[in-house]
């Protein structure tokens, strides 16, 4: 995924992260937790799968 879908996912977390709060206070911050985790996850594993891609590329 590029940068720019990722920004957009990264804001549409955000919003639903808000609705999630006002609508369930105690449990807004847990959801928007775990979310935040799978986001982050997702990522960094679409990075590690890019480095090493990468490093194949150039150490051929």
């Amino acid at each position: 995924m590029n940068l720019d879908a990722r920004l957009r996912e990264a804001l549409a977390l955000l919003k639903r992260s808000a609705g999630y709060a006002s609508a369930y206070p105690s449990i807004g911050g847990h959801k928007l937790n775990d979310e935040i985790c799978r986001f982050r996850e997702a990522v960094q594993a679409e990075l590690e799968i890019n480095t090493q891609q990468a490093e194949e590329e150039t150490h051929g």
